[in-house]
């Protein structure tokens, strides 16, 4: 009896729950190195709960703990450092527009907060990267300058910049705003932060560009973070970069990419920001599953130092890459397995120093032969998982990964609570069983819902 209403408590469960088109290969839960205690398989899971939520609707949480914002259509950069201060949930409902940010938001010392996106939810920089920049940049001759350290100068605010192509693209833009606050143009800096769910949110940044600026995402000395079902387009300095000692970090279901926004330094994810970095020795254990590096990414996919990371049934769809997607550099060990890299896609993998790099079961379309996947030792993962066949990564990552949840939510509140049972049904995984006819389709390289 007892075991027949744990089974009956735990199908109503899943039933509650609304599926939003999920893969059916996606847990719906915090997993991988984000719910790791230790590098021990035998280790105790630490439990990844955020504010207590990780879907929408929900209920059971106090009214004071959560807030909804919707957008102003000014700058909310005050609106939302206080929701982040004072509320454990965040609900960012994007029915009234885009989210605009006059500069990147701290999320300083943070712990037991879920941040959520609902109604396609969009966190948007206010400065961005105008023809008439790129233009001048043109005139300026930046394409054609070095990138190395040591070819660089001072700008005439008396700011020395190590590299030729950075400073002179500084000193044009200074030359035409009158000062660098451009530089700040991020989204959420997120530092020394503790067991983070941030979950179907579209970063939508100004534009990559080379000025040393920020992330639309930076994460330092923050540790057991989930960041799930996210999109991540137009950085300026990157999309979304992990370093300075944080760890048991889980990235999954979420895209990346560019457009013609973008100038230059179109380098999507750096793991560990310096070649020779001993803090970060034993830390920077992340989770790269399910995500999709898509147009414009040009290198950094990601590029990483020390840690050691699980690339899980990735799907690489950036042709044209000027760079090796995966970088494994100093001390760094990775465990590659299950991706899919597209036929356009030639330049996969480098390896420089690392710690160790395995392969397992990957599908590279076209690759060039200097930058084909290769392993140099094992590396092993303290977490159980099942891979998804890498020949079925394409379909499933394009359809479902970005922010593709809690669309078309009405009747919101504060204290949001569910009013009626979605018909969908799951299985005891909590895996969404998907109905005939019904879901999210591929038509002609488009996501359709029939």
């Amino acid at each position: 009896m007892i075991l027949r209403n744990i089974i009956l408590s735990a199908m109503l469960f899943m039933v509650c729950l609304s599926s939003y088109g999920q893969s059916v290969h996606d847990l719906n839960a915090p997993f991988g190195m984000a719910v790791c205690s230790s590098l021990d398989s035998g280790a105790e899971e630490f439990r990844v709960t955020g504010g207590g939520v990780k879907d929408y609707p929900f209920s059971g949480i106090d009214a004071g703990r959560v807030k909804t914002l919707t957008s102003t259509g000014k700058d909310m950069y005050a609106e939302v450092l206080d929701a982040v201060t004072n509320h454990n949930v965040i609900v960012f409902d994007g029915s009234a527009g885009d989210f605009l940010l006059s500069k990147a938001v701290p999320l300083k010392g943070l712990a037991d907060k879920t941040l959520l996106g609902i109604n396609g939810a969009r966190l948007c920089t206010q400065w961005f990267v105008t023809p008439e920049a790129k233009k001048r940049l043109d005139d300026a001759g930046v394409p054609s300058m070095s990138g190395n350290a040591g070819t660089g100068g001072y700008l005439s605010n008396g700011v020395y910049v190590a590299e030729e192509q950075e400073q002179h693209t500084r000193q044009t833009l200074l030359d035409m705003y009158g000062n660098e606050d451009h530089r700040r143009a991020g989204v959420f800096q997120m530092s020394k932060c503790r067991n983070i769910i941030v979950r179907n949110l579209r970063f939508v940044g100004p534009g990559s560009i080379d000025v040393g600026g920020t992330d639309l995402l930076q994460m330092t000395s923050s540790e057991h973070i989930w960041v799930d079902h996210c999109d991540f387009t137009d950085g300026m300095d990157g999309n979304f970069d992990i370093t300075m000692q944080s760890d048991f970090v889980t990235v999954s279901w979420c895209t990346f990419s560019y457009t013609e926004r973008s100038y230059s330094h179109s380098f999507t994810n750096l793991v560990c920001s310096a070649e020779e970095s001993p803090a970060d020795e034993g830390k920077l254990n992340i989770t790269f599953a399910n995500n999709m590096w898509g147009k414009g990414c040009m290198a950094r996919m990601p590029m990483a130092r020390y840690g050691t990371l699980h690339l899980l049934n990735n799907y690489y769809n950036c042709p044209g890459n000027s760079s090796p997607c995966i970088n494994a550099r100093n001390k760094v060990a990775m465990l590659i397995e299950g991706n899919h890299f597209a036929k356009d896609v030639r330049k996969c993998f480098q390896a420089q120093n690392a710690r160790a790099h395995e392969c397992r079961g990957n599908i590279a379309v076209n690759p060039d032969s200097k930058y084909n996947l290769t392993t140099n030792g094992t590396v092993t993962m303290p977490y159980a998982y099942t891979p998804m066949d890498a020949s079925a990564v394409p379909e499933e990552i394009t359809v479902h990964a970005g922010a593709t949840l809690f669309r078309n939510i009405t009747g919101i509140t504060n204290a949001s609570a569910q009013s009626n049972i979605s018909t969908d049904t799951f299985n005891l995984a909590g895996q969404p069983i998907p109905k005939s006819g019904n879901g999210v389709k591929i038509k002609k390289g488009r996501k359709t819902v029939k």
